[in-house]
């Protein structure tokens, strides 16, 4: 259900699944045949990856090495490859320098950085075009225990209040941070949040889209399903924990444990903002087909201790 009711409104992650999915096809494609047109549209599918969700990256990197070992390191595509990413890169941080006057090319992080610093749940900040803007994180509304409980981090602090020179560029942005330094404590806290909402969080908006005035078509039945079936995740990034330390399979499938459960850690660790329970989207079809391959693997050994004990 959470891969699918999301269709119903628009977000990041409705362009990233059906990216990664083609990503994914043409990297087990070049594999198979390997050839330097097969590996450029790897390569130009996983940039487009990467400039979607910041999450696609450590993927992008590993199936692009690969499949460069696999096709015999050609110069060719390499140079095809990284014109279209400087292309990507320009079009993007472009785009940031005229929104904000900043390039930015994977986005603007200084919000989300200042609400973790300062553990607040709303950013006032006033720019050089317009007064009282304001930015927060529906994440810090979910009640992540629901309905056996109604914490949210909402209830926990205050707002706090930016001004923001976008002329001066970054310069005023890291001006306006200044008051909020990095501690142990707050890395610690925004850490043990980020794990709570990657095992627990439901994924707004198929959850709550009327609170939010999100446009969509979604059911109340469905809201219901995405609700429960959060819970879910969790056991199941504990079984990939431990297939990675403990279960025997051959390396590429060992490898698919391993990079799916280095992307939850990735999540629980990084620091730009509180986590959503929609950043872990293009990480649930990872763990549903390691949770596949583990009971595969699994099932096949236990057939084969069956025929080889003696009657």
């Amino acid at each position: 259900p959470s891969l699918t009711t999301i269709y119903a409104y628009f977000t990041s992650e409705t362009l990233l699944l059906p990216l990664m999915g083609l990503a994914c096809a043409a990297t087990a494609v070049c594999w198979k045949r390997p050839s330097q047109k097969l590996l450029i549209i790897a390569c130009m599918v996983w940039v487009a990856c990467a400039f979607t969700r910041m999450l696609a990256i450590p993927p992008a990197f590993m199936c692009i090495a690969v499949l460069f070992w696999r096709c015999g390191w050609p110069l060719k595509a390499g140079i095809v490859s990284l014109l279209w990413l400087a292309m990507v890169a320009g079009a993007a941080s472009w785009h940031s320098h005229l929104s904000v006057n900043v390039s930015s090319p994977f986005g603007l992080t200084h919000l989300n950085a200042a609400m973790a610093r300062s553990q607040t749940t709303r950013v006032y900040y006033d720019t050089d075009e317009e007064k009282g803007r304001w930015f927060r994180s529906p994440a810090l509304s979910t009640r992540l225990f629901e309905p056996f409980s109604d914490w949210r981090i909402a209830d926990q602090t205050a707002p706090i209040y930016l001004d923001i020179k976008t002329r001066q560029g970054y310069a005023s942005w890291d001006k306006a941070l200044e008051p909020y330094p990095i501690t142990a404590d707050i890395l610690m806290r925004q850490v043990g949040l980020n794990t709570l909402f990657l095992l627990f969080s439901p994924s707004w908006p198929e959850v709550w889209p009327h609170n939010w005035q999100i446009e969509g078509e979604s059911y109340e039945w469905e809201e219901q399903i995405n609700l429960w079936w959060r819970w879910v995740w969790a056991p199941m990034i504990v079984m990939v924990t431990i297939g990675v330390w403990r279960a025997k399979l051959p390396l590429l499938q060992q490898s698919f444990l391993s990079l799916t459960l280095a992307l939850c850690v990735l999540l629980c660790f990084q620091f730009s903002g509180v986590l959503e329970g929609r950043y872990r989207k293009p990480i649930e079809p990872m763990l549903i087909i390691s949770c596949i391959i583990m009971l595969h693997y699994q099932r096949h050994s236990r057939k084969e201790c069956y025929e080889h004990t003696p009657s």
